[in-house]
């Protein structure tokens, strides 16, 4: 009897034992952590045969160029993006990073959706809007690449504009010119090809500002001079800083036009005027 006694306490101390490992793997496997990291790359594709200091001053400016596609990259990180790891949202940090816990083993795979940016073609369904791809419970940071080509989006500008006129627009319109200062000097934002506005015109977007080109607006947005005059303007800021000018692809752009309200918008991104200026220094106040 005394025998039977121990050896059932024996077992019933193993039980425990048993359990109580069981119960620590088991809270161990529900908090496996995972970092997830989403990047873009800013594309640049360049004209055959450029001018080798076109390519020194993106290059000095923080863009890789890559000779095998002869294009310039740059990454950049946004804040509060929408990142899904099954089926539950997060939203990432400055260095576009969210850290989780998840109740998957290390090894098994989980579900990674983030926001694609690009669009191959206007007003695309938000199903299609999304990067989906899988990767196994680890350490190591899954990172979620999009490569962004500026050409396209750089071509669609001024192609979506509304005809709604608003009221602001119909109050510019009784304007005289003697009343009319500053960003309503001018009565549409149109430009000829090589334009080069007057400060503070209104415009459709300072893209073309930057502080190395000579000002000018270039209806090919692809030529040499194009790409010098979007280095350091506004938007090639603001795309760095902001994902609001990615409207652009669509029906509803960031800037515009039409109406007058999106005139120059990527300014307010970066604090500066939304009427022409030309900037004198890397990001200086312009002349």
């Amino acid at each position: 009897m005394k025998l039977l006694k121990t050896i059932t306490i024996l077992f019933l101390a193993l039980m425990s034992v048993t359990s109580t490992r069981a119960f620590a793997e088991e809270a161990t496997q529900e908090n496996q952590n995972v970092t997830v990291q989403s990047i873009k790359h800013l594309v640049i594709t360049l004209p055959e045969n450029s001018d080798s200091s076109l390519i020194d001053m993106y290059e000095n400016g923080g863009w890789e160029y890559n000779p095998t596609t002869n294009q310039l990259q740059k990454p950049v990180t946004y804040e509060g993006l929408e990142i899904e790891v099954d089926n539950k949202v997060y939203n990432t940090d400055e260095n576009g990073v969210v850290s989780l816990s998840t109740e998957k083993n290390a090894g098994e795979e989980v579900t990674i959706e983030s926001e694609q940016l690009s669009a191959s073609e206007k007003d695309v369904k938000e199903s299609n809007q999304k990067l989906s791809t899988t990767a196994d419970v680890s350490d190591e940071t899954v990172v979620v690449e999009e490569y962004i080509n500026l050409n396209h989006l750089l071509n669609s500008m001024g192609d979506g504009q509304t005809d709604e006129v608003t009221d602001e627009e119909a109050h510019d319109a009784t304007l005289t010119q003697d009343e009319q200062v500053g960003e309503l000097k001018a009565a549409a934002p149109y430009l000829d090809n090589k334009q080069l506005p007057s400060r503070g015109r209104a415009i459709h977007c300072n893209r073309f500002n930057g502080y190395l080109g000579d000002g000018r607006y270039y209806s090919n947005e692809a030529s040499p001079s194009a790409i010098r005059n979007f280095f350091q303007s506004d938007c090639d800021v603001s795309l760095a800083r902001s994902t609001k000018c990615y409207a652009d692809y669509g029906s509803n752009p960031y800037c515009a036009a039409k109406p007058s309200t999106k005139n120059g918008h990527c300014g307010v991104i970066v604090g500066h005027a939304r009427g022409y200026h030309k900037h004198t220094g890397w990001f200086s106040p312009s002349k």
